[in-house]
Parts: structure tokens; sequence; C-alpha cells
């Protein structure tokens, strides 16, 4: 079922922050700040790192989407448990993949985002 609250909610946010949204960018794209809005924490704060995609696991999220990363990964660290922003957004939102390839399209503009959200409302409203 699609989230209609947090489209809305993420693409007003967009739009009143327009310098903070870059769709080619895991981070600043709708889906990174529609995870965050919903409550998601980064797991690495650094957001050049190579796995700065990722998102503290939370307990909805399913075993499987939980990665975890080491050493031959570029983490240098303990392991590190992530969840990748497009997985923890596609749940959120309720997308199927169609809409997510859609909605997450890094060629996206904020007039398209518009149009994009805007048909995602009324096939959750159908």
């Amino acid at each position: 079922m699609i989230n209609a609250d947090l489209l809305l909610e993420t693409l007003t946010f967009i739009d009143r922050n327009r310098t903070d949204w870059h769709q080619g960018f895991w981070r600043c794209c709708f889906a990174g700040h529609a995870a965050i809005l919903a409550g998601g924490r980064w797991a690495i704060p650094d957001p050049d790192h190579t796995l700065a995609r990722l998102l503290k696991p939370v307990p909805d999220d399913r075993r499987q989407d939980v990665l975890v990363y080491g050493a031959p990964d570029g983490w240098d660290g303990p392991p590190l448990h992530g969840v990748s922003v497009r997985t923890r957004a596609v749940r959120l939102i309720g997308l199927d993949e169609l809409q997510a390839r859609r909605l997450f399209d890094a060629t996206n503009t904020l007039p398209r985002l518009y149009t994009i959200v805007s048909d995602l409302c009324e096939e959750a409203a159908a």
C-alpha cells in the first residue's frame, strides 16, 4: 500500500530545501529524504564514503535486507550492518519495483517528481 503521506511530506521537504536535494546522490535524493524523514539514521556519518548509502537497521527491516560489510568492502572497523536507502524507502513508501525505478530515477527533475508523486497518490486513493 502506497504511503501518500510520506510521499507528500518528502516532496514538500525537497521543494522547501532545494539546495539539499540532488536526485543523483542517495543521501540527497527522494529515497534518502523519505528514509530520513521517516526516522532513519545513516550507518556512516561520512557522506563521501563508498558505503554512505546505508542506513542503520531497524526492527522492521527484513533480515535479508540487512547487509554486513567488512574490510574487503572498504570498511575498516568492526562489521558494519546496514540497509540500502533504496530498499528502506521502497518499503516505507510501499512501492513496487516499477514505481521505485520511476520515482528514484537519478535524472528526475523537481517538476517530474511532482508528476510522479501525484500519479502515485492517485494510485493510493484508488
